[in-house]
Formats: structure tokens, sequence, C-alpha cells
């Protein structure tokens, strides 16, 4: 009698697993929010991001998971990455424009965006590292593993991945609790999904998100009159959202190129 061979050992967590963890993730988040009142701002923010990322990875060696598939850990090619970077210097600005058009008809109450600008503003230089780890180093990594790598990989594998973008972009607008910001930041996790899908890496969206979030933190800490270049009266100039526009759309045209010339060389070795 023949044995049934043993099956393989799982290598990802299933779609239902991904939002347990996202359930477990979120709930952290608002206990933690609840108890912590007395940290600084600034302390609050980093150990915040730090946590986002814990229940997944105990989750995924708890399981023994390959932590390269599910956080979509995998080489590119290395042009891809500067290219990456400019696609985020783009977005940032763009982004930056939409936030002041929605400002404009919507207006942010005053008490939320003084509170939000205090956050992301350094007093100090201690403040200043702070702020650069959690926004821009560990936001970027973390939040990158967990939505693009994590969730939007397991929504793929259902087997549309037009929707798993979206589908993923959608829940990480949510996630950042602020209706101000969802259109900028769903764009912004929409074309980092693109990215991610189209290189199968959460390299080149992690490029693209610290990028993004290091020009948003440097403008917050400029005075005003120090972007007198980049801004005419309440905007950004015409002629650097033309830019921003041009570095997004070449970025991505050059990323497939790059993309897609790899993998005919792949398939040409293979051969």
């Amino acid at each position: 009698m023949i044995k049934p061979s043993p099956p393989e050992p799982q290598k990802y967590p299933s779609l239902r697993e991904v939002f347990g963890i996202l359930l477990v993730t979120f709930s952290l988040s608002l206990l933690l929010a609840a108890l912590w009142s007395d940290l600084e701002n600034k302390t609050r923010l980093l150990v915040a991001e730090i946590l986002v990322g814990v229940p997944a990875v105990a989750y995924t060696a708890w399981k023994r998971l390959d932590f390269r598939v599910t956080f979509r850990i995998r080489p590119v090619k290395w042009q891809i990455l500067p290219v990456s970077v400019l696609i985020g210097a783009g977005i940032a600005v763009a982004t930056e424009e939409i936030s002041r058009l929605i400002q404009r008809v919507i207006p942010m109450d005053m008490d939320v965006l003084t509170a939000l600008s205090d956050m992301m503003r350094a007093g100090n230089d201690r403040e200043l590292v702070i702020l650069i780890l959690a926004a821009v180093v560990i936001a970027s990594v973390v939040e990158e593993a967990l939505f693009r790598g994590m969730l939007q990989g397991a929504l793929e594998r259902r087997g549309d991945v037009t929707r798993a973008v979206m589908a993923a972009s959608l829940i990480f607008a949510f996630i950042h609790f602020n209706p101000w910001w969802v259109i900028e930041i769903l764009l912004m996790a929409v074309l980092m999904g693109v990215l991610a899908w189209k290189t199968d890496s959460i390299f080149p969206s992690v490029a693209l998100h610290a990028t993004n979030n290091a020009i948003a933190l440097v403008m917050v800490n400029l005075p005003e009159e120090k972007l007198s270049w980049l801004l005419r009266g309440d905007h950004i100039r015409p002629v650097y959202l033309i830019l921003a526009v041009a570095l997004i759309v070449e970025g991505f045209r050059l990323v497939y190129k790059i993309q897609d010339k790899s993998i005919v060389s792949f398939h040409s070795i293979e051969r």
C-alpha cells in the first residue's frame, strides 16, 4: 500500500489568520492608547510604530512560517530602489497639495491640526532622532511588511491582484484614523501596492514610504519662509506639481521596464 505523502509545511499565514493578526494589532493599539497617556508624544509614536509589527512577527515565529514569504522580503534589482525614492519624492509633493486642497474645502478642527503638528515637530535633537526612527525608519519597514507584504500577499493568493491592492490600501488608509488624510493615504497606498506586486518585494515600497515620510517630516519642521521656493501662497507651485507627477509616471515606467527586463533575463538563463 502506497502511503500518501505528508502535506508540505505551511509557508505563510492564511487570509483568515492575517485578518486575525490585524484585529489583534488594532485592539492592542486601542488598548495602549488608553493606557499610555503619561508618555511623551514622540516616545508614544515610537513605541506605537514598533508594536504594530509585534503580533505579526510573533505569530509568524510561533507557527514557524517563512518570514521571507510572509512579509515579501525578496531582493530586487538595485536600480529599482533609487527610482522608488524619486517616486516617493513625487508622491510627497503631490499629496501635500491634496492635503492643502482638502483642508481648504473641509477644514480640520484646529485642535486636531495643532496636536498632529506638535507630534511631528521636533523641539530638540533627541526628539528629532526619535521622529526619524519612528516616522521614517520603523513606520516604513513595519507598515510595508504588514500591509504590502503579509496582507496584500495573502489577498493576492486569492486571485485578483487589483482587488488585493485596493483592499489592502483601503484597510491601510482606515487604520490611520484621520478622515482628512484618507484620499492622500489611499493614493500613496495604491501606488506602494502596485510597486510591491510588480517587484514581488517590499523593499521598493519601503524606500518610497520612507522618502515620503522624510519629506513630510522636513516640511513640518521647516519654518514657512524657508519653503517659499516650493509654495505660492497656501499651495504648491504648479511647476513642482508638474515635476512631481512626472516623477511618479516616469518612475513607474522605469520600474516596469527594469522588472520586465529582469524577468526576461532570468528566463533566458533558465533555458
